[in-house]
């Protein structure tokens, strides 16, 4: 595999997605250690989150898609390509146990195998979108 930190290649247009891949062993978004590195990361986001340091625009247009969506004590979400639930994460934070939050993530095979172990009740992750919509009841999503 050549070094992704070499400027040189990290700068260069390439003409299709395949054309780059192919400088990372052809992997890309399917690698299982890419997609083990963003579940590590959330993780430590999440041990680290104090909710009065975190405000900035990532997390605004989070919230804010988050408070138009809110009608009750209760949010559904499917949530395309969301990596490690970073955007899940920053919801628990500031809607707390009041709101009960199910956030259902679509994402490739690798992430969905690595974020397993971040799964629970609130937070599930699925390779297939029609899975997806099964897990919610009445397929009734805010967002």
């Amino acid at each position: 595999m050549n070094d992704p930190t070499n400027r040189n290649l990290a700068n260069k247009l390439y003409k299709s997605y395949s054309d780059a891949s192919q400088l990372c062993g052809g992997g890309g978004y399917s690698m299982d250690e890419l997609a083990e590195v963003v579940v590590k990361k959330n993780v430590a986001f999440r041990e680290s989150l104090n909710p009065e340091d975190f405000f900035d625009n990532v997390v605004s247009r989070t919230l804010v898609g988050i408070g138009f969506a809110m009608n009750s004590k209760s949010l559904r979400v499917l949530d395309f390509g969301g990596g490690g639930g970073y955007h899940y994460t920053l919801a628990k934070s500031v809607l707390g146990s009041d709101c009960e939050i199910r956030w259902n993530i679509v994402e490739t095979d690798p992430m969905c195998r690595a974020a397993k172990s971040i799964e629970d009740d609130s937070l599930k992750f699925f390779n297939n979108v029609f899975k997806s919509l099964f897990d919610i009841p009445d397929s009734q999503h805010n967002l």
